[in-house]
């Protein structure tokens, strides 16, 4: 009985040891399945951050591919319109430059305004449009019995009267093909005799050309203005916006000098300037465009040009003559001020508030044009430029010749570009005026 009792047991303990070895092998098979695990979702990982990344690449690079395709189809645009600009101001009774010996066909370092600048800008990186084909071209010509050149005096009055000059032509421009505006004039500002000419009594639009008389009609108001101030207002920098003009800079409630409103206007050719003297001496900008109107019918010129605003923005019924134009300069001359303004090639604001070393303003077609005549009788020594689509490029200046002193204007409209517009001037100045 004790035999059979140990043995039972021994089968007892084996069985348990049996049992152990069971519970072991699995839960060692269980450990080696869990690393497998593992290292399986572990490889699994590293298979979807590859995937991953190359999917971000992929996108990268088709936005990359996407970026570059716009880029070049926004530079195809540009050129096709550039082109197109081109071609629509390449009329075949339009007169241009045969060749560009010294690149003036090249564009321009500033925006010219709508003026350069502004006035609606003087933003036109070449400005080529061509002309409104819907005014005809011959509205203001008088006939051959009444088309005599002009000069402008005073009677005993006091009312504009005209008395006829001699016409002094050297030379006929008619065929040049060298002139590349529409539109020409260039007389003696001593006595008003015009030396050529081509189409000066048709009618043009000024663009930003109008600020002359701007200049003329303010400046004529304002005694002092170097001890007069203005605010900008909202609504100047508003309307400067609204029309695309060509900016000096001020800011809203911005108090400045009167006198750096004159600088202001022609130098960069500044719609929020020209609006400030409107303002200040008239009240508002119709009041001061009705002074600018009646100062026309005094200089004679009523009949032939109309303004409709002071910046030269365009408008159908906002229009002049080169002839015009030229006799507008002259007048404006006549004005010590005015000349001081015209003829100023770099001019510094009064420090404000806003800009504490001043806005620093200069002539850019002074400036463009004075290295063109560098060791000549002749300089130029004024000017305004001026440049909406139904305008071309247009300019009036100022010239003087050493040997004697005498003083040219030359008026020029519907240039094939803006430094066009300065070849025009360099040759016209040089072809002539030249001793």
């Amino acid at each position: 009985m004790e035999r059979q009792r140990n043995y039972a047991l021994s089968g007892v303990n084996e069985g348990t040891d049996n049992a152990s070895d069971t519970v072991s092998g699995a839960a060692d098979a269980f450990g080696v399945d869990m690393d497998a695990r593992e290292e399986q979702e572990k490889e699994n990982l590293r298979k979807r951050k590859k995937l991953r990344a190359k999917e971000r690449a992929e996108r990268r690079r088709r936005r990359r591919y996407i970026f570059i395709m716009c880029v070049l189809a926004i530079e195809l645009i540009l050129a096709l319109f550039f082109f197109i600009a081109k071609r629509m101001n390449r009329g075949t009774d339009t007169p241009r430059l045969t060749d560009d010996p010294d690149g003036l066909n090249g564009p321009p370092s500033v925006i010219l305004d709508s003026s350069e600048n502004g006035d609606a800008a003087e933003i036109n990186e070449d400005g080529e449009i061509g002309v409104n084909n819907n005014i005809a071209p011959d509205d203001f010509n008088q006939d051959q019995n009444q088309d005599q050149d002009l000069d402008f005096n005073q009677d005993q009055t006091g009312q504009a009267a005209f008395s006829a000059v001699t016409v002094g032509f050297t030379k006929d421009i008619t065929g040049w093909e060298e002139i590349s505006s529409q539109y020409v004039v260039l007389l003696d500002a001593n006595n008003g005799e015009i030396w050529t000419e081509r189409e000066s009594n048709t009618r043009m639009y000024p663009a930003s050309m109008t600020k002359v008389l701007t200049l003329l009609v303010a400046a004529e108001c304002i005694p002092e203005p170097e001890n007069a101030w203005f605010t900008i207002t909202r609504e100047i920098t508003n309307y400067c916006y609204v029309n695309g003009c060509s900016v000096a800079g001020f800011l809203v409630d911005e108090t400045v000098t009167v006198k750096d409103l004159l600088y202001g206007c022609i130098l960069p050719s500044g719609a929020d300037a020209a609006l400030g003297l409107a303002i200040y001496s008239y009240g508002s900008q119709e009041n001061f465009v009705a002074a600018m109107n009646r100062k026309l019918d005094e200089l004679g010129l009523s009949r032939t040009s109309r303004f409709m605003n002071c910046i030269g923005l365009f408008d159908e019924n906002h229009y002049c003559t080169a002839r015009d134009m030229a006799a507008i300069m002259r007048a404006a001359l006549e004005n010590p001020l005015c000349r001081q303004v015209l003829t100023a090639r770099t001019y510094q604001t009064t420090p404000t508030e806003q800009h504490p070393a001043g806005i620093a303003l200069s002539n850019w077609f002074i400036r463009r044009i004075e290295d063109r005549f560098q060791d000549k009788a002749v300089q130029v020594i004024g000017g305004k430029t001026g440049y909406v689509k139904e305008s071309g490029n247009c300019a009036v200046s100022l010239a003087r010749r050493g040997t004697d002193g005498r003083e040219f204007i030359c008026v020029t409209g519907n240039a094939g570009g803006s430094w066009r517009a300065i070849a025009d001037h360099t040759l016209l100045y040089q072809s002539f005026c030249e001793p």
